[in-house]
């Protein structure tokens, strides 16, 4: 019985083949054949070295990559996602990031040919290879970016039914650099200055906008709300029992933030401003327009990086995630309690809370000092 990678037999996987209709083989430009199976929407990857074909697919068609540039391949690819109804948004990202791979093979093996103009066949497991030890060992960029790299090459290349990265030791998404929180000095200072702005404003329109930017801070501030969080926030249930009910969110779960007194203030102040001016919400989200749409998260940021520009806060530091971040800190310090953190900002482990709670290095080298000095005092008092 020929044993195939991930522990399946060639029957086994024949078996899964003839039950699953949305299989695809390929046979590799060197003979190789591969199968890609589709199980509710999550597709996995199998090397058939050695293995009879037809014992797989039996009447499946096989697939040859197809002949022709990169571009024409790219192309395809394309529509294949499109078929398979991915969002735009990874459709461009898969589409980038083949083209950067692509780049680099071009201007490292094709005497800095256009990468367009290359004939897929002529790409070899080599020089991905090589791209593979550029990417990941020596361009510096974040494990973040690496590993969108790789699921897109990787799409693009299972496509294909050629070689890929998927085998390789995954990149650790460990943040190489402390994430700076804005201040608790810098929030108070935009809060005021939204405050006095929605109360000097001559139009309707200001004054709304001013006071829904108040409303957003205080939600990262006090409530470390993400920012695709803040359309769960409605009126009606902030009047009657104070939280905010965060459906849908980034791990499909639900969780309970209680507000402060100061931000059900603002609240209730933009609530009695739409009633008095006809511009209530259909569905009473505080951050939903008339017609029923929400704002968008661009909206968000645009608001934060205006409000700190005009009251003389820096740019970098006005950030929607550094609200959550500052919440985070601020909370630790109060009540150093990971678990109660973790649920409030809605995270799957404790261990991703101590990314918000890590103090800097400076911190903590101050606390030892500190830490060391009243031991020595203790010492001194006794004797």
């Amino acid at each position: 019985m020929n044993t195939i990678e991930k522990g399946f037999s060639a029957e086994e996987l024949a078996e899964i083949a003839t039950k699953n209709s949305a299989v695809q083989g390929f046979v590799g430009g060197d003979g190789r054949v591969a199968i890609f199976i589709f199980n509710n929407g999550v597709s996995d990857f199998f090397n058939l070295n050695g293995v009879d074909a037809n014992l797989i697919f039996g009447n499946l068609p096989l697939r040859t990559p197809l002949e022709g540039s990169v571009e024409l391949n790219l192309s395809a690819f394309i529509s294949m996602l499109a078929k398979e109804k991915k969002a735009p948004k990874t459709v461009k990202c898969y589409t980038s990031d083949v083209k950067n791979v692509m780049k680099f093979i071009a201007e490292k093996f094709f005497d800095g040919r256009e990468f367009s103009e290359i004939n897929i066949c002529e790409v070899t497991k080599e020089n991905i290879e090589t791209a593979e030890q550029y990417f990941f060992r020596e361009s510096k960029q974040k494990p973040k970016t690496l590993n969108r790299l790789k699921q897109g090459w990787n799409s693009f290349c299972n496509y294909l039914g050629v070689w890929n990265w998927r085998f390789t030791e995954k990149i650790k998404a460990v943040r190489t650099y402390k994430r700076e929180a804005i201040s608790n000095e810098a929030v108070v200072k935009m809060l005021d200055f939204c405050r006095q702005r929605a109360e000097d404003s001559a139009t309707i329109f200001s004054r709304i906008r001013w006071l829904r930017t108040e409303i957003m801070i205080g939600l990262g501030w006090t409530g470390g709300f993400r920012s695709c969080e803040y359309v769960n926030a409605n009126f009606d249930e902030i009047e009657e029992t104070g939280l905010v009910t965060i459906r849908n969110s980034k791990h499909d779960g639900s969780r309970e933030v209680p507000l402060t007194t100061e931000t059900q203030e603002a609240v209730a102040r933009l609530k009695k401003l739409l009633r008095e001016n006809n511009f209530y919400p259909p569905n009473g989200g505080i951050f939903e327009k008339p017609n029923g749409k929400y704002f968008s998260t661009c909206s968000f940021r645009r608001w934060l990086k205006n409000a700190a520009d005009l009251c003389g806060v820096s740019r970098c530091l006005a950030k929607t995630h550094g609200l959550r971040h500052r919440f985070a800190k601020n909370f630790h310090n109060y009540r150093p309690d990971g678990f109660m953190l973790s649920d409030l900002l809605g995270h799957r482990s404790p261990e991703t809370t101590k990314i918000y709670t890590q103090e800097s290095l400076e911190y903590q080298r101050a606390v030892v000092q500190e830490a060391s000095r009243i031991a020595r005092a203790s010492v001194l008092q006794a004797s």
